[in-house]
């Protein structure tokens, strides 16, 4: 069973393997993370591939992506 749900809007692929793998290092096993990817469609790939790296395959672990930013829209994605 999932307590906690972890979001990260993000538009930097720079910068999100790092809090993805913080969220991996957590002790605790019952989470979920979303990484909501946004901007323009060939940011996707960028987003969407760094998410996978930095997940390593960890069901736990899912992308959206959304064509309009803002950080409102993500937590509601």
């Amino acid at each position: 069973m999932i307590t906690i749900s972890v979001g990260i809007p993000t538009t930097r692929s720079a910068t999100l393997g790092t809090a993805i793998r913080s969220v991996l290092a957590q002790t605790r096993g019952d989470w979920e993370l979303m990484v909501i990817g946004q901007g323009p469609p060939e940011a996707e790939v960028e987003l969407r591939d760094a998410t996978a790296a930095a997940a390593s395959g960890d069901p736990r672990v899912v992308y959206t992506h959304l064509t309009r930013r803002g950080v409102s829209r993500a937590r509601n994605a």
